[in-house]
């Protein structure tokens, strides 16, 4: 079966390559970062053992790029290289070097209109800034807090098929996993796949229609719509929702041996991810979403996590890869950017604000770039939470500073 599957790759090699140029590029992206974490010794991260956050960091974060195009087929390399040195309490492992791709990956153009890749690639749609619920193959993280933050691609296999300029739909199967944590805690990965389809509305590039449907963690099926519509040159607004007959995640239960019980999986109980935002674009760059999830905890089951970390402090660390993108079922989130503090481009900032209407906790980002030469940008993330005893955003670091130099070649 593989050598048959060899022979059609190399046969489509030979076909497609013949009399056609190899173009290379290269690329180099760099990052020297020194951060500071205010650690709080929370409900659920007792003296630091779930989250096992430093109090102080340095690191280095290597981002290499090869891309190469022969006639139809592109190949792209995007390997990453992090080292790490590191100190606070309760830290597991104090000096640590990281390898992976985020994307390795070749693509074939078969015609105008159809495409196939196959490989480590990273794959995001929707008009929602947070994360986008139409697309479960890739999760929310909490290293999203820092612009830098690039997210690691999945083992995928896509296929794209354009019926015009203004419509395409897309096939995708995750058949392996590409080595990372499992998202549920204790659930080994199982194949994924989703069907996605996308309709531009009128001339405007900006107001479009889709839809997606498939196969997410512990075989649930899914299905989900998204929008976004501009009302003006300054106004839009967006849509970007899924439900699903179940739900993947772990909820605490203090009846539980194991102090978690799955979601149910059954066509009777539904849930869903949704977010609804409004976007304003003139001197700022300017959002404000609304959240819905009702695959989070309840209050009940809230208060029974603090119950159970209370009598098994391991139990912090299940609890925060629970199969969950946002732990609660109500938020707001707003954002500001602006690159037009400066003379040119050269300086940039962003603002950012996630606020848990659960709970009232919040945590708010900030940024500064300044490229102060055409290689090099100094980046200044001051970030702060609040909030009570059990809100959840008081469970981790109270106050963290990075700093980061990017150096691009």
């Amino acid at each position: 079966m593989y050598k048959r599957i060899l022979f059609v790759l190399l046969t489509i090699i030979a076909t497609v390559g013949q009399a056609a140029p190899l173009e290379t590029s290269y690329l180099f992206e760099g990052y020297a970062i020194g951060s500071y974490h205010k650690v709080r010794s929370s409900l659920l991260n007792p003296s630091n053992r779930s989250l096992q956050i430093p109090t102080f960091q340095a690191a280095l974060d290597l981002r290499p790029q090869a891309a190469a195009d022969w006639g139809s087929l592109s190949a792209l390399a995007r390997p990453r290289i992090r080292g790490f040195a590191q100190s606070g309490e309760n830290l597991t492992e104090k000096t640590f070097a990281r390898f992976h791709f985020d994307e390795a990956s070749l693509k074939w153009k078969a015609t105008d209109d159809f495409q196939l890749l196959a490989g480590i690639h990273y794959v995001q749609w929707g008009p929602a800034e947070l994360f986008s619920p139409s697309n479960p193959l890739i999760h929310f993280s909490l290293d999203q807090r820092s612009i830098i933050f690039r997210m690691r691609g999945k083992a995928l296999i896509k296929a794209d098929y354009y019926f015009s300029q203004k419509s395409f739909i897309t096939a995708i199967v995750e058949p392996v996993s590409n080595g990372e944590a499992d998202w549920v805690a204790g659930y080994e990965f199982v194949p994924r796949g989703l069907l996605r389809w996308e309709q531009q509305i009128g001339d405007h590039p900006g107001n479009y229609f889709g839809l997606s449907a498939g196969r997410m963690e512990r075989e649930i099926l899914f299905a989900a719509a998204y929008a976004a519509y501009y009302i003006d040159d300054y106004w839009s607004v967006y849509a970007d929702a899924r439900i699903s007959p179940g739900s993947p995640a772990l909820y605490p239960s203090l009846t539980s041996p194991t102090g978690f019980t799955p979601g149910q999986t059954n066509a009777g109980e539904w849930y869903s991810l949704s977010t609804f935002g409004v976007r304003w674009e003139g001197f700022f760059d300017t959002r404000l979403e609304y959240i819905l999830n009702t695959y989070g905890f309840a209050e009940s089951e809230w208060n029974s996590a603090f119950t159970l970390t209370t009598a098994n402090p391991g139990a912090g660390a299940a609890l925060f890869r629970a199969g969950l993108e946002m732990p609660r079922q109500h938020y707001l989130y707003t954002s500001l950017r602006t690159d037009r503090l400066g003379t040119g481009d050269e300086l940039r900032l962003s603002l950012r604000y996630l606020h848990s209407l659960a709970d009232h906790s919040g945590a708010f980002f900030s940024a500064v770039e300044w490229n102060f030469n055409p290689v090099c940008t100094l980046i200044v993330e001051p970030m702060v939470t609040h909030g009570g005893a059990q809100g959840e955003f008081s469970q981790a670091a109270s106050a963290e500073i990075f700093t980061e130099l990017r150096v691009a070649l």
